[in-house]
């Protein structure tokens, strides 16, 4: 049987979080009782310093792919619950609108709008449409967006935020 427990003692010097963590091979003769100088070659014969440093590799590797799954994990739960949101929010306008065509009110329609616009951006950035991201980015401007002037003209019959005169919308008629 071998005097020193040589697999024991190359584990501690090898299997190590971080170089700064690695021990001194000076300082394992001391703390196992051997040569330090028998240690030295020893360690140099069977490469311990190169195993060192592939071992920091493989477990830094290891780490960052661990971390990047978790991330793409949580970014996925983010993405689906912002997703649920959207959802929710277009069901919103859906009511909304039904109720709009009993009670028309300018104002109401624009947030009503403006709800289904943020919806739309948040269900399209959740599913990772990258054409609507790419439209966003080179047109400056929204897929939906709130009603212009004369989109409001066409379905209130009148641009002002407050109608002096309330008339039927024309999307009733």
């Amino acid at each position: 049987m071998a005097k020193y427990d040589w697999t024991k003692i190359k584990a501690e010097y090898v299997e190590v979080v971080s170089e700064s963590e690695r021990p001194t091979l000076d300082a394992l003769a001391k703390k196992y009782g051997c040569n330090p100088d028998y240690l030295r070659a020893k360690a140099s014969k069977d490469n311990w310093l190169e195993d060192s440093n592939k071992f920091l590799t493989l477990t830094s590797q290891k780490r960052r792919v661990k971390k990047s799954d978790l991330m793409a994990e949580a970014q996925s739960q983010f993405d689906t619950e912002c997703l649920r949101l959207a959802k929710a929010g277009l069901s919103y306008v859906a009511r909304e609108m039904e109720d709009l065509q009993n009670n028309p009110d300018n104002r109401r329609f624009i947030s009503v709008m403006k709800v289904l616009e943020m919806s739309q951006k948040v269900g399209k950035t959740a599913i990772g449409d990258i054409n609507w991201a790419v439209g966003q980015i080179l047109n400056w401007g929204y897929i939906v967006s709130a009603p212009t002037e004369e989109q409001t003209e066409e379905y209130f019959g009148f641009t002002d935020v407050i109608d002096p005169e309330p008339r039927e919308p024309n999307y009733l008629k």
